[in-house]
């Protein structure tokens, strides 16, 4: 039997590689991914058109005050990084998050100041007792334990603590309005009061200032001023008269107008002039006196008037606080007492006086503000 070997040749065996198509996200996985782009892009926008063009009214300054709170919604998108082609959803997510680091972190300060035995030390304590809503059998049982050297108080009306003789006699020098301070301002000392703001009672213009103060004898032959501050709110307008495009602006004109007149009356003595002797405020200080100022100052530290504010003081908190320093919570029932979102309370200090702690006492007591405590040392 013979085989015709041309027409049946063996052929090599060879395997085919097949390549199979790579997935592709599908029409719908690019859509989600697309719309969930829209908002860390555009929280990126704003971040950093705040930081580098600040806004002192409109959306944009409204935004900064609230901008660590705008990086919560970030927290719902975060299942959607597993998906498959959402690498520009990555990168944008954790570019949020550098920012988010990079800008709020909570405070951590380093170190606390060595205490001098030798120095004057004084303590401070300031309070907004929202419209003088804490019940006055709790503020007189506070002051009675003497928690400061001096106390300050904003939206109080304190005068009955005129005749309460337990607080007399631990704070037996009090500031108050029929004294001098400008109505819901006051101020409580154990140290002397040597001179202090005097406004006419009759005039339209006591009710408006954003400030009061008063000159302390600490001992040694020391002089300290201290100033209790309140500016306004910032205000929402009418987009018609302020030109905004949405239907309400934030508008920050009064406070700031307010906060560069405290800022008039303490600089003289934060920049000692040699061609005047005497303070504006008191004659009984001289430029470079040492001045604690305080109160609740409706500015946040994120906002333009704050560098307004503090050019040249000290804020103790950053120097010698913890935390976020939060001391205000909006007056709103679906909000726990405790749950505070800004930090607008504040004390300052001159260059020659040292901040040695400083921390908020946030117990629930009818205020939506925290009481602010400070120790402070004069050098």
């Amino acid at each position: 039997m013979q085989f015709d070997q041309g027409e049946h040749k063996v052929r090599p065996y060879r395997k085919e590689l097949t390549l199979r198509p790579t997935k592709r996200s599908s029409p719908g996985r690019k859509i989600i991914i697309g719309v969930a782009l829209i908002y860390p892009l555009l929280l990126l926008a704003v971040s950093f058109a705040t930081l580098f063009f600040p806004q002192r009214e409109g959306p944009l300054a409204l935004a900064e005050v609230f901008a660590p709170y705008l990086f919560l919604p970030l927290v719902i998108l975060l299942p959607l990084v597993f998906l498959r082609g959402a690498l520009a959803l990555r990168l944008a997510l954790i570019a949020c998050a550098l920012v988010f680091v990079g800008r709020f972190l909570p405070i951590m300060s380093p170190s606390t100041p060595q205490a001098d035995p030798k120095a004057t030390q004084v303590q401070v304590m300031s309070w907004n007792l929202y419209k003088d809503s804490v019940p006055h059998d709790v503020l007189r049982q506070i002051l009675s334990t003497k928690p400061a050297d001096v106390v300050a108080f904003e939206e109080a009306e304190v005068e009955w603590l005129a005749n309460d003789e337990t607080i007399g006699k631990v704070y037996p020098y009090r500031m108050r309005y029929h004294l001098g301070a400008v109505r819901g301002l006051a101020l409580l000392s154990a140290y002397p009061i040597l001179d202090f703001m005097s406004v006419d009672t009759g005039a339209a213009a006591r009710d408006e200032l954003p400030y009061t103060w008063a000159v302390l004898d600490v001992g040694g032959g020391r002089r300290l001023l201290v100033v209790v501050a309140h500016p306004f709110s910032p205000e929402r307008s009418d987009a018609s008269q302020r030109g905004c495009w949405l239907s309400v602006c934030y508008d920050t004109a009064q406070r700031d107008e307010q906060i560069a007149q405290i800022r008039a009356a303490v600089d003289p003595i934060l920049r000692p002039d040699e061609t005047q002797a005497v303070s504006p405020i008191s004659t009984q200080l001289r430029p470079g006196d040492p001045l604690i100022l305080v109160g609740d100052f409706n500015v946040t530290d994120r906002e333009p008037a704050y560098q307004d504010l503090s050019a040249g003081l000290t804020d103790a908190f950053r120097r010698v606080g913890q935390g976020f320093g939060h001391t205000w919570q909006p007056s709103l029932p679906v909000l726990h007492q405790g749950l505070h979102l800004l930090r607008i309370d504040y004390m300052f200090s001159s260059p020659n006086v040292t901040p040695l702690a400083m921390w908020a006492d946030c117990t629930p007591r009818g205020s939506d503000h925290c009481s602010t405590h400070g120790k402070f040392e004069l050098k």
